[in-house]
């Protein structure tokens, strides 16, 4: 069974081309084979060896491995067949059923107690569509136990391959160092396979090694050149470009070879390139792709201020992308080099359309980003969730079996049966109190949408930090002054959102935000500001004051400005001062006070000052609805009142 239905390390990137009488003849071909067992491990491997544009006619053949399934009914099978519909699901940009496919073959497997190398496949399929949906910890998790699968059986090109896919995992998360090195583990592994084929265990193809030595250089070079080591990257793809590959994936290759030539100003290499590809992609007809190429080929010529050549090339793409399924990334690609074009051939209207139209699909790429990250989130879930109502029917199994022997026991006697009553009895209430538990814990999973959402707030705030860490990376490498200030400015204004997410993920309602208390986190963060003066803030505390999320981001934002702009001017020489803070409600609405006691400013002086601080201030106010009333006779007063919004 286990050389019947052996997938090579290879799948991910399966290679041969197949057309319409090729399928026929391995359909015939199946007729000549008599196990059943036999017949579906033919037939699953047949599918992993189609390509892109043949993969739904391929399908059949997992279709005739199901209706053979039926009366062989084995459930490795099951298994394998669960992994191919896995694969299709996942070409096919639907993560949801390729997650599902994919998860019910991996529970399969843990069925048994011996390894099928299908495993291995099951756990990097799942890696890439976590990756695709965002979940990159997921991800992660699911490829390194791909990998530690294939080292445990000794699978050496399942290593190699999995390696490719941890790498490209590091270039989605910009970890390009790693990316790197995690390619170049991969390319050496899948080279030495291909020099000792006749030394392993497993029956590799070498065909689909060679041809997935290409495309792991392909994806190599292409991060190479992307984060600009262009030289390295030209010698990689160079290599890819020189193998014997089918005409699909050289497109690619020869794509990738023409961004090189691209990034390194090598333009007449890079027409030559993607001119090539072009040919390909029509050859195959692969429209999409065609046009795609296109693309780089405007990008290269409008590099060459060839603005006139580049924007008859894009409006035709322009006219011809509305018939294909709709790719945001791709659209909005296209949308941001016709905006640089026409503003290269000085049309400045087309260019600022074409921009905002940019900036709707990059909205669009976003939304579909956390929506693929949500629907992971639920599917896993949904499958632990399933796990424990498993282990629930199997209780409920292994009672029901123990109930029919103690019925076949009862005719021993009258005592005996009592004995079994008892006993019937008080099993049957302790399987009543679990079953009352796991009803409770189902309900619980009512709050699932409220974790979700938290989550989210909890990432959110992990990448502001981050955000921050940059920018404080980035003081340490600054000298000049007036970009010191402007980057300590931006990471305070960073850190206070930041703060306003960790305490949303740490609460247990997310539409409002206690902003007494977070007021005290604001003054607490940025009182290393302080310096040497012997400085008073005092916080009105009279309880807890909610407002609004929606609101509270644009008030803290306001505070975070008027506690910067008197740390730096509004004590200058002075030994002690005082700062007082206040949010009430007054006559329905919300009422900020902010003050100070240090030396003030002029009306006409304020309305003169056109810094970054003043100018947020009035637009943040403005964002609230509210009114602004400024005293500065002695000392600086802001007074700040809002409308309070009404939840539906």
């Amino acid at each position: 069974m286990k050389k019947c239905l052996l997938l090579t390390a290879f799948l991910t990137i399966t290679i041969l081309c197949k057309s319409h009488e090729y399928i026929d003849s391995l359909s015939s071909a199946l007729d000549t084979i008599s196990s059943d067992r036999r017949k579906i491990g033919f037939c699953l491997n047949e599918f992993f060896k189609c390509s892109g544009p043949t993969l739904d006619e391929c399908l059949e053949f997992v279709k005739m491995a199901e209706e053979i399934n039926v009366n062989f009914k084995n459930k490795e099978a099951e298994a394998g067949i669960a992994c191919c519909y896995g694969y299709y699901y996942q070409a096919k940009k639907q993560q949801d059923s390729a997650i599902l496919k994919l998860s019910e073959a991996v529970e399969i497997y843990d069925q048994f107690d011996h390894e099928n190398p299908q495993q291995s496949f099951a756990f990097g399929q799942l890696s890439v569509i976590y990756l695709d949906a965002g979940n990159y910890d997921k991800a992660v998790e699911w490829v390194w136990k791909a990998i530690d699968f294939a080292k445990s059986r000794g699978d050496s090109a399942s290593v190699a391959s999995n390696f490719a896919n941890l790498a490209n995992i590091y270039e989605v998360k910009e970890d390009f160092e790693l990316a790197e090195f995690y390619y170049g583990k991969s390319a050496k592994g899948i080279q030495f396979c291909l020099g000792h084929l006749d030394q392993f265990e497993f029956p590799y193809d070498s065909t689909l090694m060679n041809n997935s030595y290409a495309i792991n250089l392909g994806r190599y070079g292409s991060m190479l050149s992307k984060n600009e080591k262009h030289e390295k990257a030209l010698e990689v793809l160079k290599e890819a470009d020189a193998l014997t590959i089918p005409e699909y994936y050289k497109m690619f290759i020869l794509q990738n070879l023409a961004e090189a030539y691209k990034f390194s100003e090598e333009y007449d290499e890079a027409l030559i390139r993607i001119e090539q590809s072009i040919v390909l992609a029509d050859r195959l007809n692969l429209a999409y792709y065609a046009l795609f190429n296109q693309i780089i080929r405007a990008d290269i010529l409008a590099r060459q201020e060839k603005f006139d050549q580049a924007l008859v090339l894009l409006l035709k793409v322009e006219d011809s992308i509305s018939v294909l399924e709709h790719n945001s990334l791709v659209t909005e690609k296209l949308y941001s080099l016709l905006s640089e074009v026409c503003a290269g051939t000085k049309d400045f209207e087309s260019a600022w359309k074409y921009s905002e139209l940019k900036k709707l699909e990059s909205d669009k790429t976003q939304k579909t980003k956390s929506e693929k990250l949500i629907s992971s989130l639920q599917i896993e879930f949904e499958s632990e969730e399933k796990e424990r109502k498993n282990q629930l029917l199997k209780q409920e199994n292994a009672f029901q079996q123990k109930i029919s022997k103690i019925a076949i026991a009862s005719a021993a006697g009258l005592l005996i049966a009592l004995i079994i009553f008892g006993f019937l009895y008080r099993r049957n209430k302790r399987l009543k109190d679990n079953l009352s538990v796991r009803t409770e814990e189902l309900e619980k999973s009512l709050e699932t949408n409220k974790m979700l959402n938290r989550e989210i707030h909890h990432r959110v705030k992990n990448n502001l930090q981050m955000i921050s860490g940059l920018l404080e990376l980035q003081t340490a490498k600054t000298e000049n002054e007036e970009a010191l200030k402007a980057l300590n400015a931006g990471k305070s204004r960073v850190e206070s959102i930041a703060l306003l997410h960790q305490k949303l993920y740490q609460q247990q309602d997310l539409t409002e935000v206690d902003f007494q208390n977070y007021c005290q986190l604001i003054i607490d963060q940025m009182s290393g500001l302080i310096g040497e003066i012997s400085l008073q803030i005092d916080l009105d505390n009279q309880g807890p004051y909610n407002i609004d999320i929606d609101q509270a981001i644009p008030l803290s934002l306001i505070l975070n400005e008027l506690l910067t702009n008197s740390l730096k001017y509004a004590f200058v020489n002075k030994e002690k001062g005082k700062i007082n803070v206040a949010i009430r409600d007054v006559k329905g609405q919300h009422e900020f006070v902010y003050s100070d006691d240090g030396h003030g400013f002029s009306e006409s002086t304020r309305l003169k000052n056109s810094s970054l601080g003043m100018s947020l201030i009035k637009e943040l106010s403005r964002q609230l609805k509210g009114s602004v009333k400024w005293e500065t006779d002695e000392g600086t007063e802001f007074r700040l009142s809002f409308p309070k919004l009404t939840l539906n």
